[in-house]
């Protein structure tokens, strides 16, 4: 994973990546990177190899979350029924909602000549 995604603090993922391609990555890390096996550091700790990788399950997912368009929306409500975030369906259709809002927000406002 540290080849797909870099370290802590940086992802390598080129921007062009499509949202089927993240979606892909989503399930294959939370596949394979399982929550409940995340490691839990009392105190000070020097991050692992098993740090990095929830790093990129949560990166990965980022990137998905945080991609604009109608695409990643529907990406956030298929997850929510796939099953591949149980107990977080209702989390994510919340996320899904605020990006939809978010993505509105963004929309550029035209304004036609012919309306005065």
């Amino acid at each position: 994973m540290l080849s797909v995604f870099g370290d802590r603090d940086r992802v390598l993922l080129s921007a062009d990546v499509s949202v089927t391609q993240l979606l892909r990555l989503v399930k294959v890390t939370r596949t394979h990177i399982r929550e409940e096996d995340d490691v839990v550091h009392p105190g000070v700790y020097t991050p692992g190899a098993r740090d990095f990788a929830e790093d990129a399950r949560r990166n990965v997912f980022g990137l998905l979350s945080e991609r604009p368009g109608e695409e990643a929306y529907q990406a956030l409500i298929g997850l929510a029924e796939s099953g591949y975030y149980k107990n977080f369906e209702d989390w994510l259709r919340r996320k899904a909602r605020l990006k939809a809002e978010m993505d509105s927000e963004r929309l550029p406002l035209v304004v036609s000549p012919d309306v005065v």
